[in-house]
């Protein structure tokens, strides 16, 4: 279900062509754009075992993916926050996308409304993985900062059972009614006030 969401929004931009996902981890959204007739390319800094299997190329460095390559879709699905040089992942990603191409970014929410609730326990903190929050406002900032525009902003309804569901510290009755009570919540103040509260945030980007 997630992934048919994920196609659909992309199908919204770019109907077919050359898609490199960063940060792929098992490349199971690779293959499935593949299967919808993408030619498509993973990166990750580590590899997992599974993916020796797939017929997609993968790399663990960007240098190493041909610089003559360029790309009409690049998607960092909950990846941005792992990235060490984001300096240089933007020079990278300035690098390799068509002029017309579309970038699909979507990190944890730093105004998700769980998190208040949850403390040191919100899930998405996950240090020391992830390196960086954000917020929509911080977010578009960076984008624009390195010559992004934003074209678009999507909630993530999905991910908020998700964060919720690792956030807690126990699974006692108490604490499962009181998630499906913040699930409730967040679904709410979502759907009236938009991506600004969505526990996850997708941003669409253009080159400016």
């Amino acid at each position: 279900l997630t992934f048919r969401y994920k196609y659909k929004i992309i199908r919204k931009y770019e109907k077919k062509g050359r898609l490199l996902d960063i940060g792929g981890g098992n490349g199971k959204f690779a293959e499935f754009m593949h299967s919808k007739g993408w030619e498509v390319i993973i990166h990750d800094s580590i590899i997992d075992n599974n993916m020796s299997d797939l017929s997609i190329p993968h790399f663990t460095k960007l240098n190493d993916i041909d610089s003559a390559l360029k790309f009409n879709v690049i998607t960092l699905w909950h990846s941005l926050e792992h990235i060490h040089d984001i300096r240089e992942l933007f020079y990278f990603l300035d690098k390799y996308l068509d002029d017309n191409g579309t970038i699909l970014i979507a990190v944890p929410n730093l105004n998700a409304p769980e998190r208040k609730y949850y403390k040191s326990n919100w899930a998405p903190y996950d240090a020391p993985r992830h390196l960086y929050h954000f917020t929509l406002q911080t977010l578009t900032k960076l984008c624009n900062k390195n010559g992004l525009d934003v074209i678009k902003k999507y909630s993530l309804f999905q991910d908020s059972p998700y964060n919720i569901m690792l956030s807690l510290s126990k699974y006692s009755f108490f604490e499962i009614i009181k998630a499906i009570s913040l699930c409730l919540y967040t679904f709410l103040k979502t759907l009236l006030f938009g991506p600004k509260y969505s526990s996850s945030i997708l941003i669409i980007c253009k080159k400016s």
